[in-house]
């Protein structure tokens, strides 16, 4: 499931004259921050059965430098996981639960479930704030990158 943005300023012309290791920490820093908006869509979105599906949603910026291309990545993270109590009382069993293993089932369904969707509606209502959050946060962080600051 992939989302796509057109963007009418290219942020990383913005960054043509600056060293890599400035421009590679600008934009993780920039997609991170303009990705959030689309994060705190998809929580609310999400379906809250006992909530660590909510809990376990995480974004991951990746660099693809053969083609010059960033990616945020929204959804259940791999790392998140929770053991659980099946049944009631002190001696309940527990179970490790991974929300990642079981994300996609709830959001596109299966052969008996028919999925909630949540992932698609969520990312198309934030699309907008993605680029605008992105490129102010680029702004910004530009100079207190170059000055030696911390961002």
């Amino acid at each position: 499931m992939a989302t796509s943005i057109k963007w009418t300023i290219d942020p990383v012309q913005s960054l043509a004259g600056l060293a890599s290791g400035i421009k590679n920490k600008a934009m993780r820093i920039a997609i991170s921050a303009g990705a959030s908006p689309m994060k705190a869509a998809v929580i609310a979105a999400a379906p809250s059965d006992s909530g660590l599906l909510k809990k376990a949603i995480r974004i991951r910026v990746r660099n693809y430098k053969a083609n010059n291309t960033w990616a945020a990545i929204i959804g259940a993270s791999t790392a998140f996981k929770r053991n659980v109590k099946i049944g009631r009382g002190r001696n309940a069993k527990r179970k490790l639960v991974r929300p990642a293993k079981y994300q996609p089932l709830v959001d596109r369904g299966t052969k008996n479930f028919a999925g909630r969707h949540f992932m698609a509606s969520a990312l198309n209502s934030a699309k907008a704030a993605f680029a605008q959050a992105t490129l102010r946060k680029l702004s910004e962080v530009i100079p207190a990158l170059i000055s030696g600051r911390k961002p």
